[in-house]
């Protein structure tokens, strides 16, 4: 959003330069201090490069000698670059009362209200800032994105089409185009969107990102694995494509697929050994998971990660013998840990220590520990 919100700021400031016709009667230097419009459009200069303290520097040092009109126009460019919104809208709001033909100024209000969440309001300025904003891509993204937040895709798309007559080659537009088909459930439309959006960006790897995250919103995750899967072919080693792809086999229930996704990113950030080992015992590779549990350098996520394993991997003597690693860590007496215990201690024929094990209500897990219980007590029974 803050990318779009700067998309127009650099042009409107050169539109706002309006009467600023900087001769020798427009304000002057006296002392090393820029007075009147001289000062104005140093701290325009200012802006356009992203030299906010400069700018502010320069109003602050100018004082009375810029009218009170241009020096809260001024603030409140100031007030949004520095997400300070409120403070923003509040600014453009009273020059607005002064100078409603400020057209440019109804823009920036517009950006401020929409950072706010208050989109009903930002569209109301886009109207009203429009004479300008068509001039400028920025306008078209942020007004189509408004009217998608209030439930509008139909707005939204007519502002797009529009768009895209203005600037028929400029990717953002063509993702905006998918999302606006998406929300209409216009799939076909929206493949074939997405696809020149991703002619335009081909060398942008999170181009493909942000389609896939598109389609998942829309309930398409078959459509979003694809691009992930098209996306890790074209750029390898953008650790954050491979990551995602990783998420969305996991989220379709592919834990083989996932848990070998993760491990291929281990050789980069062991930060995912968690995640790998994870959804390689739900794969029942669990010499794999145990590999990947292996590069886990925190105990609280290691020894309890570990002990699932072992659990699931039915190799009961080995999930026991983590019990003294576990009570010395604290973690012993967590309810899934004394649940895997119990478990192992019955299926290892030790019926006497998984009643040890659930000796106290378990809360939410008691359902479970009550039936193993009474499986422990008749296996005592029964002997």
């Amino acid at each position: 959003m803050r990318r779009a919100i700067h998309a127009m700021v650099p042009l409107l400031l050169l539109l706002m330069q309006g009467r600023a016709a900087l001769g020798d009667d427009h304000g002057v230097e006296e002392d090393g201090v820029l007075t009147g419009p001289v000062a104005v459009h140093a701290a325009r200069e200012h802006l356009m490069n992203r030299e906010i303290d400069a700018a502010e520097a320069v109003l602050h040092a100018a004082g009375d000698t810029i009218e009170v009109v241009e020096r809260l126009a001024l603030q409140g460019l100031i007030a949004l670059e520095r997400n300070e919104f409120e403070a923003a809208a509040v600014a453009f709001e009273a020059v607005l009362a002064e100078r409603p033909t400020r057209t440019a100024v109804w823009l920036y209000l517009g950006q401020a209200r929409f950072a706010l969440g208050e989109f009903d309001d930002a569209i109301e300025a886009f109207e009203k800032g429009a004479e300008v904003g068509r001039n400028l891509s920025g306008y078209y993204l942020l007004r189509a994105r408004a009217e998608l937040a209030v439930g509008r895709p139909a707005a939204a798309h007519l502002v797009i089409d529009e768009g895209l007559q203005a600037f028929p080659d400029l990717a953002e537009l063509h993702r905006e185009q998918t999302i606006v088909y998406l929300e209409l459930n216009l799939t076909t439309e929206a493949r074939a969107a997405g696809r020149r959006y991703l002619d335009l960006a081909r060398d942008e790897p999170f181009a493909w990102l942000a389609l896939a995250e598109a389609h998942e919103r829309a309930g398409h995750p078959e459509e979003a694995v694809i691009l992930l899967e098209e996306a890790r072919l074209r750029f390898p080693g953008v650790l954050a494509l491979t990551s995602r792809l990783a998420h969305a086999y996991a989220q379709q229930g592919r834990a083989g697929a996932a848990g070998r996704v993760f491990a291929s990113l281990l050789w980069f950030d062991p930060g995912y050994a968690f995640k790998a080992a994870d959804q390689l015992r739900v794969a029942g590779a669990y010499r794999a998971a145990l590999r990947a549990n292996a590069l886990i350098l925190e105990v609280e996520q290691k020894l309890p990660q570990r002990l699932a394993i072992f659990t699931a991997a039915e190799r009961y003597e080995r999930a026991l013998a983590l019990e003294d690693r576990l009570a010395a860590a604290g973690l012993r007496d967590d309810p899934d840990s004394l649940i895997r215990l119990a478990l192992a201690a019955l299926e290892a024929g030790q019926p006497a220590r998984c009643l040890e094990l659930l000796d106290n209500n378990l809360g939410p897990h008691e359902p479970t520990a009550a039936a193993l219980r009474r499986e422990a007590r008749a296996w005592e029974r029964a002997r």
